[in-house]
């Protein structure tokens, strides 16, 4: 995926569960970039991938996420696919960052506050509570209690 200077985003590759925000085409494989569309109000000013999901961060603080959520790693409060980018409507915090592990997610806040969302079962959600168990997957951004850093990332 890339982000172009005029904000647009480009995507190709696997497309098994809408992870190229193309809002359909699942089961396919992309060889040649293509634009996906944006509601005429988003400014995107970044974005991530994980393994099979993507993230937006727009020039607001809200961020869109889309492709596989069975794990809760889009932070929709459900464990379904999304085939284009949607807002996390949770969220009500701005994000400054966002960055999507391999079954993950994590929201900074300008405030230095992370959130964390998604599979983890091998510990990728920094709870330290129990691991290896469908409980350990959060399907909304859950702040991290113990972690703070300095507002200059």
């Amino acid at each position: 995926m890339v982000l172009t200077t005029d904000g647009k985003i480009f995507t190709w590759g696997r497309n098994n569960y809408g992870q190229l925000g193309d809002s359909g085409r699942q089961q396919s494989k992309e060889n040649v970039p293509h634009e996906i569309s944006l509601p005429k109000d988003i400014s995107a000013v970044d974005i991530a991938c994980g393994e099979e999901h993507a993230a937006l961060l727009t020039s607001e603080g809200h961020v869109y996420t889309w492709g596989y959520g069975h794990d809760g790693e889009l932070g929709h409060s459900a464990k379904t696919h999304v085939s284009a980018p949607k807002k996390i409507e949770v969220f009500t915090q701005k994000a400054k960052r966002v960055v999507c592990g391999g079954g993950h997610t994590a929201i900074l806040t300008p405030e230095g506050d992370l959130y964390l969302f998604g599979r983890g079962r091998d510990g990728q959600l920094g709870r330290g509570d129990v691991l290896e168990s469908v409980a350990a997957s959060r399907y909304t951004p859950t702040k991290v209690t113990l972690f703070r850093i300095c507002n200059n990332l």
